[in-house]
């Protein structure tokens, strides 16, 4: 072989191998779809249901890619009901690479307009139960989540490095509960317009499917407990011997 096809291969065999395994910058959607999970009971809300194609950043990058941290939330309600949510499943994968993420960062926050609006509950840096190799989280909050009649949001975000461990995703679900799924990069690194939370499809033009796919798990409060009042009793009114 002459030395300048040599030369030539080498070349093309380098920028294959550089785009098959290697990763500049992060990637909005990846086409893969989290593997599901085991069914756990007490299931308060369940969206695990018709899944999409793809998968949805919403992760804490390293700090040179800082610009790329993402933040995907979806929406749910009660009625009637006061929840106490101790656990969070969710359909995920990993993509431009295989994970894993070392943690997550769990955010719950009150409804503002068909958006996320003021955080009611934050937990950082939790290590899923299970799904740690798959990317399809199953989280333990460390303390429950009690929650009454109204609409809600929950944002998953999963720290880990672009390099060398890729992009974590929440997978999209094709159909809607509520409002659209939201989605924001504050940094701005994605070029898109959403760098405040807005509805994650039609507002921000972030994948197809505009709801994401989890469950909730927990136990619901009785009401009538929730009302319960001690009394305290006046010791003076007893008479002394």
């Amino acid at each position: 072989m002459k030395k300048a096809n040599l030369v030539l291969l080498t070349f093309l065999l380098a920028e294959f191998s550089c785009n098959l395994f290697g990763q500049t910058d992060p990637t909005i959607t990846g086409q893969v779809v989290g593997e599901p999970i085991e069914f756990y009971s007490g299931v308060l809300w369940y969206q695990m249901n018709s899944p999409g194609t793809s998968s949805i950043t919403s992760q804490n990058f390293e700090t040179v890619n800082d610009i790329y941290d993402s933040f995907a939330a979806d929406d749910f309600g009660l009625m009637d009901d006061i929840w106490s949510v101790t656990q969070i499943d969710l359909l995920g994968a990993y993509y431009n690479g295989s994970g894993p993420a070392s943690s997550v960062n769990v955010w719950f926050y009150s409804d503002s307009v068909g958006l996320p609006g003021q955080i009611i509950y934050s937990a950082l840096n939790i290590i899923p139960v299970n799904g740690l190799t798959t990317g399809s989280f199953s989280i333990m909050l460390p303390n429950p989540v009690v929650l009454f009649e109204g609409m809600y949001w929950f944002c998953v975000q999963a720290n880990m490095d672009q390099n060398p461990y890729g992009q974590w995703g929440w997978t999209e679900r094709t159909i809607t509960d509520f409002s659209e799924s939201a989605w924001r990069n504050p940094g701005g690194g994605f070029g898109t317009t959403c760098t405040s939370w807005q509805h994650r499809v039609t507002q921000c033009g972030v994948g197809t499917g505009p709801d994401l796919c989890f469950n909730i798990i927990g136990d619901i409060i009785p009401v009538e407990l929730s009302s319960f009042e001690a009394k305290v009793l006046n010791c003076n009114s007893f008479n002394e011997r």
